[in-house]
């Protein structure tokens, strides 16, 4: 990697590890860690669903968006652009798009759970140089049914439970804290 980004060779395995990692307040969703970014994802849901039970008006949006932002990160944006007009997601017409971004990872928490139950350690895994074992139990387990199983019906399958955020929540709780 340094010979491609020479910047780096000063730079410890450890340092860029923790840098890479590393977990911070950010206005903007894109730019965010793994972590926050599920509260941005939260505080977009939690505002659709006002604007759709009438609870606020398009005129509302970058206060409302203003206080949710502080409530979930502690942080206020400077602006609209850093707020409420971020995403071009509302001002073309998707609406209910972010929550699938969340669920994607409430799935890859549950996932990495029964892979690690049925192998091991992933880290341990790919330290090895051995992504075909964890492929195989992908395709396995997951790709070979292709769309005759809904998402739901995969994961009481392949991980013995309903839907749940506890795994990601464990996930997180072991590398961030």
């Amino acid at each position: 990697m340094t010979e491609m980004i020479p910047e780096l060779r000063d730079v410890t395995l450890d340092d860029f590890y923790s840098e890479i990692n590393s977990v911070q307040k950010s206005y903007i969703r894109t730019e965010a860690d793994e972590l926050t970014y599920c509260l941005h994802v939260i505080l977009r849901y939690e505002i659709e669903r006002e604007i759709f039970k009438g609870t606020v008006t398009v005129k509302e949006l970058p206060e409302v968006w203003n206080k949710k932002m502080e409530e979930l990160l502690g942080i206020i944006p400077r602006n609209d652009a850093e707020g409420v007009l971020q995403d071009m997601h509302w001002s073309d017409g998707s609406f209910g798009y972010f929550p699938s971004y969340l669920l994607g990872n409430i799935y890859d928490g549950m996932l990495l759970e029964a892979i690690e139950k049925d192998l091991g350690s992933i880290d341990d895994i790919l330290a090895k140089g051995d992504i075909k074992k964890i492929t195989k139990w992908l395709n396995e387990n997951i790709h070979q049914y292709g769309a005759t199983r809904i998402s739901r019906e995969v994961l009481e399958k392949v991980c013995g439970k309903e839907l749940t955020a506890e795994p990601i929540i464990a996930y997180f709780k072991r590398k961030h804290l």
